[in-house]
């Protein structure tokens, strides 16, 4: 397996992965050129639409893909998406209970739907990329912020630059501010700056490796064509109508999910299992910007599992080590001392949910 070339027009194992996302402030990304069976399509980045919420009887969480797909014909999703519904509605029953001034029933909503509620789909782009410290992570990033590393990718192509190459490519600033609907994204080329007789002169940062670091960053990236289960419209209700609300646990899950993968691991691990490969991309195109809904919405970020970094040796760093400096740290907000629900007035108690939307 080897990296190709980037096309800019537009589950794995269990094995540990690193994970990163945008939060305020500003990070520092090289973007890993598309690499086995992305090579013939130049795929570098797949937009997925995640559920989050749902649950085997053991308690744990099972994700799966939104079975909505795009229309490029109609500009509009198709499919039933059951857990979506489940969301939509229960949503306008929040702004109901707010409206109303109902603090039991708003309280019990915001459990399940409120920023950080049981449930919510997740909708990014993820990628794979490599930070300043030459650790390989999945990137998730917003419709909004990918759009802006477009824009950097076209101006530095149009120079003749190839943004993802190992020989001289780019790292990205990607900075993030506001919440919510105001979030706001800005990415720019990475640079250091030099003393050039007595002119201080800001100068991209080239990403360079040697082979051996290559060959490390295959063993590491992901295969972003199966980075979640995918899953028929039928299913997704299946598990949406028997789940426990309260807990977001399913037996459906356990049937769709737990007894699949036991079934699966068992053929793979048959002399007779067939080996296919699986077609990239697998993930749905996202409709374009004008009609991309709101990424940010309240309640649809998630945690991603993080693993401990190791230190990388020195003889797998970038030969050309990046810059020593950093972007301007953000600055440290105080926070409000935590006030129970109980003991906050109801003024200040539907303040805060709406605050939080």
């Amino acid at each position: 397996m080897s990296f190709g070339e980037a096309n800019y027009g537009s589950k794995n194992s269990f094995k540990k992965k690193n994970y990163a996302k945008l939060e305020n402030g500003s990070k520092v990304f090289f973007i890993v050129p598309p690499h086995g069976a992305a090579n013939e399509t130049g795929t570098w980045a797949v937009f997925y639409k995640v559920h989050f919420g749902y649950k085997n009887l053991a308690g744990k969480l099972r994700t799966f893909l939104s079975p909505e797909k795009w229309n490029e014909e109609t500009s509009k999703y198709v499919a039933e998406d059951a857990a979506l519904d489940r969301i939509n509605n229960l949503k306008a029953d929040l702004d109901t209970a707010i409206k109303a001034k109902d603090r039991a029933e708003t309280t019990r909503l915001n459990f399940l739907v409120g920023q950080k509620g049981i449930y919510n789909i997740d909708k990014n782009w993820h990628m794979n990329a490599i930070d300043l410290q030459g650790n390989v992570v999945e990137l998730k990033i917003r419709h909004k912020a990918k759009l802006a590393l477009d824009a950097e990718l076209k101006k530095l192509v149009a120079k003749g630059i190839k943004p993802h190459s190992f020989e001289d490519g780019r790292y990205f600033v990607f900075t993030r501010t506001g919440n919510g609907n105001e979030t706001q994204f800005k990415v720019d080329v990475y640079t250091e700056t030099l003393n050039l007789e007595g002119r201080e002169v800001e100068s991209p940062v080239s990403f360079s490796v040697n082979e051996q670091f290559k060959a490390r960053v295959l063993t590491e990236v992901s295969d972003l064509s199966d980075l979640f289960e995918s899953i028929t419209p039928e299913e997704v209700r299946a598990i949406v109508e028997h789940s426990d609300l309260m807990t977001g646990k399913s037996p459906a899950c356990d049937e769709i999910f737990d007894t699949r993968w036991k079934a699966e691991r068992a053929a793979k691990q048959s002399p007779q299992a067939n080996q296919t490969q699986t077609s990239f991309p697998k993930a749905n195109n996202p409709p374009a910007a004008a009609n991309t809904p709101p990424d940010d919405e309240p309640g649809s970020d998630y945690v991603a599992p993080t693993t401990t970094q190791a230190s990388v040796p020195a003889a797998l760093a970038p030969v050309t080590p990046p810059s020593t400096k950093t972007p301007e740290p953000t600055a440290r907000v105080a926070t409000k001392p935590v006030v129970n629900l109980e003991d906050q007035s109801d003024e200040d108690f539907f303040k805060s949910i709406e605050n939080a939307g």
